[in-house]
């Protein structure tokens, strides 16, 4: 059985439109595991901060490896904030303090 060029072009297209309508259908939950990594990503800097003094000197590769967690986590929320037009709250708005290492500004009296 031979098929025409025209014929095997539109089979390709076929299944390749329902190969992208199953990914999109598919549920493994995913963002329950994003989730999870998430909470711990949290935690974790969380402690680090707590933990660490403002003078404290990091090895280089320690240091490094803040700079890359921070430089990845930032470009997945402004990814995913773009793409899935997602909503982000910053959770420091709710809070009546000071971001650390930020001058506050102090409102002259004239």
């Amino acid at each position: 059985m031979k098929f025409s060029k025209e014929r095997i072009v539109t089979i390709i297209k076929e299944e390749m439109e329902n190969m992208s309508d199953v990914r999109h259908h598919i549920h493994d939950e995913e963002g329950n595991m994003a989730k999870s990594q998430l909470y711990h990503l949290a935690k974790y800097s969380i402690m680090l901060h707590d933990a660490l003094d403002d003078d404290d000197q990091l090895e280089s590769w320690v240091q490094s490896k803040i700079t890359k967690a921070l430089d990845y986590i930032s470009k997945t929320k402004h990814y995913l904030e773009y793409e899935m037009q997602l909503n982000f709250e910053d959770p420091e708005l709710g809070f009546d303090h000071e971001m650390p290492h930020q001058p506050m500004c102090e409102d002259k009296e004239e």
